[in-house]
């Protein structure tokens, strides 16, 4: 969980980089282009733009829900490994 945790988070830096470099070739597009068909690109553009952030949104989602599975994993080792204990004392001639 804590690699795939890892992977997740390193997905959604190289997306996020991603969508950065998007956004300057947009602009620098935008920035010469003019008319009807710039403008149905634009808006065009926003709409992928917002699916976009939804995605790095959910990448986000699943990394916290990954932590936090993680934790709760090892909280409850921890309480296995602390009710065991005791019983391989006993096991192994303890009193």
């Amino acid at each position: 969980m804590k690699q795939a945790a890892g992977k997740v988070q390193a997905a959604h830096g190289q997306i996020n980089k991603i969508k950065n470099q998007l956004h300057g070739h947009q602009a620098e597009l935008m920035g010469a282009w003019k008319g009807e068909s710039a403008v149905a690109f634009a808006k065009v553009f926003q709409l992928f733009d917002s699916e976009f952030a939804k995605v790095l949104q959910d990448l986000n989602i699943i990394h916290q829900k990954l932590v936090d599975t993680q934790l709760k994993y090892q909280a409850a080792e921890g309480e296995k490994n602390q009710t065991i204990s005791p019983l391989h004392g006993l096991l192994n001639g303890g009193v």
